[in-house]
């Protein structure tokens, strides 16, 4: 069995390098981007909330600081930990949400990155003649090239994350803190929350971390976070998210045949496409 599918890396965005740098008071957290500078919105008002760790940003990607005794979600093996970090990304996306698309912040994208970059892997796989887009072609349906990647929905549209994550969360002595800024955009609030429910899907079906054996109370907080919400678009965007996770991967770390991991394999057999194709 080969390497496990790195989620902290690629669940979320399409990096260069992710590094993690540590002295006696301040973890520095780094994210270098391969697509050019991007902007970095307004969030100061969510400061006083202390859920939400803001970065500055240069033309190569973002930083983040963090308290030097902060550890990442996806490793802690407390349910009490794991349910600390879930709350808080589920405070933080309902605070968010809370915004509507009237008060959108500076910098906020319209169209949200992974949409972006789930279109450029889906155009790639089409003008590609070598064997792993040769694959990906087969397996991927049809229909879902061409297929619109937002259901229709009837929340109104809201500011978003834009890639809620465990990965994105870090634990302290004193709270959890989520990594947010460079995703924000907008769109209905089932995205944020679809993406959140199938990274715990996948957490749960790979089980590569300690979080992995809370993924059902995890799931539950979820639930009391979104009643009356549209769960079939939940749904529907947690297996884009999927998707977008499978190609991410590919285009980072997979360049033939061989470089195909079991985990891989896993997540792409997971994907239900009668939830995501009309």
């Amino acid at each position: 069995m080969k390497a496990t599918i790195p989620v902290s890396v690629s669940a979320s965005r399409n990096l260069v390098s992710f590094q993690h740098r540590t002295s006696e008071s301040l973890r520095i957290v780094r994210f270098r981007y391969d697509q050019g500078e991007q902007e970095v919105p307004d969030l100061a008002q969510l400061r006083h909330e202390r859920r939400v760790a803001l970065p500055t940003a240069d033309a190569g990607g973002f930083e983040y600081r963090l308290p030097a005794d902060s550890s990442i979600a996806l490793e802690v093996d407390k349910a009490a930990d794991a349910r600390a970090a879930v709350t808080a990304i589920a405070d933080v996306l309902a605070e968010l949400h809370g915004w509507g698309d009237d008060s959108v912040a500076t910098g906020a994208h319209a169209t949200p990155s992974w949409i972006r970059r789930l279109k450029g892997h889906l155009r790639a796989i089409r003008c590609s003649a070598n064997d792993v887009a040769a694959f990906l072609g087969r397996e991927i349906p049809a229909e879902y090239f061409d297929a619109p990647l937002v259901p229709t929905s009837s929340s109104r549209p809201c500011l978003l994350h834009g890639a809620p994550s465990l990965a994105l969360t870090y634990l302290t002595e004193q709270r959890a803190l989520v990594l947010a800024g460079e995703d924000i955009s907008t769109g209905p609030p089932e995205m944020d929350w679809g993406f959140l429910v199938g990274e715990i899907a996948e957490i749960a079906l790979l089980g590569s971390y300690p979080i992995a054996r809370h993924c059902q109370v995890l799931n539950s907080i979820v639930d009391t976070y979104t009643p009356g919400m549209d769960r079939r678009s939940i749904m529907a965007f947690a297996q884009h998210r999927t998707v977008l996770h499978i190609l991410d991967y590919a285009d980072s770390f997979i360049s033939t045949i061989d470089d195909m991991t079991d985990e891989w394999f896993a997540l792409l057999r997971s994907i239900q496409w009668d939830q995501i194709l009309p």
